[in-house]
């Protein structure tokens, strides 16, 4: 593991890849357009397994890598406007904690938007297929200083994986992070399914550092009785 890598805090890597936090409602409307919106649940549990760490060549993940789990958890959602914590960690690489466990709490728009930390901005309009939409998304580097990236999202359509109707988005990155990958999420209720997402970090003109991330789904608990849910369910 670089040093590099060694030294980017879990904030870091979980803002450089946060489109992982990204829940919403996708749902075809009359005129063949999807619309975006979230959806959150007060009382919902949803247990993420992330792996990051240097890509080879051909951007494979390069084994071994630091593991983390990540849960989110939805506190509240008053009027479409949620507020969730995200808990990561502890981040292990091998046998060595590289990172501790954190928690940070998120208020979320009905456009998946969140103040002061970076997420998936879904469109304002219903979109089509092969439709794409910019955010600029906020983002603490490995040195502490704020900056932000440039975010582009494609919709490539909706695909059944193992049974599960998923949408699938591209995402290209430009900024002091440059990057790209995919990301699926659930079109039943909108959560993330899971993702891809390659970075290069440059620290340097001759300092460069490929960066492979993945998130993928463990289980989810929905909502108790009573607080938007009419069931409880494991999955």
């Amino acid at each position: 593991m670089s040093t590099r890598l060694a030294k980017i805090p879990a904030c870091g890597l979980l803002a450089a890849g946060l489109f992982v936090c990204a829940h919403g409602q996708i749902v075809q409307t009359k005129d063949g357009k999807y619309s975006f919106r979230t959806r959150y649940a007060p009382g919902a549990v949803i247990s993420y397994q992330t792996l990051a760490g240097e890509a080879t060549p051909s951007g494979a993940l390069k084994l071994p890598a630091i593991e983390s789990p990540m849960v989110i958890k939805v506190l509240s959602n008053k009027g479409g406007n949620a507020v969730i914590r995200i808990t990561t960690g502890p981040g292990v690489f091998g046998t060595t904690q590289v990172f501790e466990k954190t928690s940070i709490d998120m208020p979320m728009d009905n456009r998946n938007s969140s103040l002061g930390t970076g997420s998936l901005k879904f469109p304002n309009a219903p979109i089509g297929i092969g439709a794409s939409w910019k955010a600029m998304m906020p983002l603490k580097i490995a040195s502490g200083l704020p900056a932000k990236l440039d975010a582009t999202y494609r919709f490539l359509g909706v695909k059944k994986i193992n049974g599960i109707n998923l949408a699938v988005l591209s995402f290209d990155m430009t900024g002091p992070a440059e990057g790209s990958g995919l990301m699926y999420i659930r079109t039943s209720d909108g959560t993330l399914e899971s993702t891809e997402t390659t970075v290069r970090l440059t620290a340097g003109p001759s300092s460069t550092t490929r960066v492979r991330m993945s998130v993928k789904r463990k289980s989810s608990v929905s909502a108790p009785v009573g607080k938007g849910s009419s069931k409880r369910k494991k999955n």
